[in-house]
């Protein structure tokens, strides 16, 4: 064996081992997971802005927005 053998297969060996070690000690996680999802209840209100010839010249909106129990 040369040195670019030797080096090759070093090079491929800690590589190799990295994965492993870190398949082997990463942090286990839980599968089942439970998340509270929470809801709201969402109100928009539009009024078009118009003038005399009919054309929108503008928009106001309300928007609210209340979580549901």
């Amino acid at each position: 064996m040369n040195t670019t053998d030797t080096i090759l297969l070093l090079v491929a060996g800690i590589s190799i081992t990295a994965v492993v070690v870190f398949l082997v000690f990463r942090p286990k996680t839980d599968n089942q997971t439970y998340k509270i999802v929470q809801s709201y209840q969402n109100e928009e209100t539009w009024n078009f802005i118009k003038d005399e010839n009919g054309r929108v010249t503008g928009v106001t909106v309300h928007r609210k927005a209340e979580r549901q129990s």
